[in-house]
């Protein structure tokens, strides 16, 4: 049941940024991320753990999001509160993700921090380039650097966040 609560709050924020940015609203998706992320911390039996986990994603997505715009591997539509930093709606889409982190990773199973590290780096550049699609974000040429970078960022993030998750589980 937790595996469809996690997939169906991550579709709905994911599609709410979008959508929204695309439109050059960073309200939706806003909202329903930290709605999202409400709902997942009121039914977690692990609240502190993935609370702590959703503050290193925000963090991480910070620091790798602000390095993207200032290299000028992307840019945000629906720029909030800043050009010069990551949108508030895709912060919130990094929350998202870290609420799923405790399913994910038991879903992974054996090696799960190396089957982590290699979905992170397929999953993310597609997801990014999917948003890319809807208006919600842009890429230059070559586009292969932006997605590299992207892919890179998530193959180390998604086994830390899976680290600090069964750390703070303990």
């Amino acid at each position: 049941m937790r595996l469809i609560i996690d997939i169906v709050g991550f579709q709905l924020a994911w599609w709410a940024s979008a959508l929204g940015a695309g439109s050059g609203r960073w309200e939706p998706g806003l909202a329903v991320g930290l709605l999202v992320v409400i709902v997942q911390l009121i039914v977690s039996k692990t609240r502190a753990a993935t609370f702590a986990t959703v503050l290193v994603a925000v963090l991480a997505g910070l620091v790798f999001e602000t390095a993207m715009i200032a290299l000028g591997l992307i840019s945000y539509a629906a720029q909030w509160p800043s050009s010069l930093l990551p949108p508030v709606w895709l912060l919130a889409l990094w929350m998202v993700f870290a609420t799923c982190i405790d399913a994910t990773a038991r879903m992974l199973g054996d090696n799960g921090l190396i089957k982590g590290a290699l979905l992170g780096a397929v999953l993310a550049p597609v997801t990014y380039w999917a948003g890319a699609g809807f208006g919600a974000l842009a890429f230059p040429e070559p586009l292969w650097m932006p997605l590299a970078a992207t892919a890179l960022a998530w193959a180390i993030t998604t086994p830390l966040l899976m680290i600090v998750f069964a750390r703070m589980q303990r």
